[in-house]
């Protein structure tokens, strides 16, 4: 039986895949008894074909969405401009198990009043409901006298106001960027630590250096993080490790001589990017609250 409640889902699903880019690549999931409705593939502009049309390229970036549609028009908490909705804790508990972004869709469908926001679910629950409720996986609901205590069902969510499509799609690209961002950047650290011990060498043996292929092959195998350089806050792209792969051929023949790290092209910026993995949280809360956002 078709009830008027999977009509809504499926007019919610239409209205959302109406206000996201064209050339993301949508799957709807069959198992959707677990709180997933849809996965999102981000495809990133790669050039422009002979025709003038915009070609796209995969990323590896995803996430996944839950939908939850309304026939009404939603209504917004004026006080801190956000939209509630109540979750089930055993979603929360499933969402936290997960690397991959799962994000909270809230969709009304309403003819002429239409709107699509969102909230990221995992980090919802580390900056906000770990922050305001603690215990809220154990804890329990108050029973009414002579009644046993049950644990507490659902919880509230506040979505952002701001979180909304098509105006935020950028938002949603960066976190389903960020587990291979985290992937890419870990694999750079322990590159670069090889890396800057190779350039270490240059300076102090100078002519006697031999090192340069095994370098060489290095920096080009950090060269194709296309992940990494789009979404570091520290200046550095695959140009910057294009550029110090071109000052290595000079100095190999003899037309640069490095006397300290400062004297490799973008030292001080893959120095940052280097760290970053120390403080990327703190860091991402920083960016989104000065650009009066959120990081969820």
């Amino acid at each position: 039986m078709r009830v008027y409640q999977h009509i809504i889902d499926t007019m919610a699903i239409k209205t959302t895949l109406n206000s996201i880019p064209h050339h993301w690549v949508v799957r709807e999931l069959s198992e959707r008894d677990y709180g997933v409705d849809l996965m999102i593939e981000i495809f990133r502009k790669a050039g422009t074909n002979k025709h003038d049309h915009d070609y796209y390229e995969a990323t590896g970036e995803v996430c996944y969405l839950q939908l939850k549609g309304t026939n009404s028009v939603l209504e917004y908490n004026e006080e801190d401009e956000t939209l509630s909705y109540s979750l089930e804790k055993k979603t929360l508990l499933y969402v936290e198990k997960f690397s991959t972004p799962f994000i909270l869709i809230r969709v009304s469908v309403v003819e002429g009043k239409e709107a699509v926001h969102f909230v990221w679910l995992q980090r919802y629950i580390m900056e906000v409901l770990d922050f305001q409720i603690p215990d809220w996986r154990e804890r329990k609901r108050k029973a009414k006298e002579g009644e046993e205590e049950k644990e507490q069902a659902s919880y509230t969510i506040k979505i952002p106001k701001s979180n909304i499509l098509p105006a935020m799609a950028s938002k949603i690209e960066r976190i389903a960027s960020r587990i291979k961002y985290i992937e890419e950047h870990t694999e750079f650290h322990e590159r670069y630590t090889t890396i800057k011990m190779h350039l270490m060498a240059i300076i102090n043996q100078g002519e006697g250096y031999t090192g340069y292929n095994q370098l060489k092959l290095e920096l080009n195998r950090i060269k194709r993080f296309h992940t990494l350089y789009s979404h570091n806050n520290c200046c550095i792209d695959s140009s910057c490790v294009q550029d110090l792969l071109e000052y290595l051929v000079k100095a190999e023949q003899g037309l640069e001589t490095p006397t300290e790290l400062e004297s490799f092209p973008h030292n001080f910026n893959f120095g940052l990017l280097y760290d970053e993995n120390m403080y990327r949280i703190s860091m991402e809360e920083f960016l989104a609250d000065h650009e009066g956002d959120t990081a969820y």
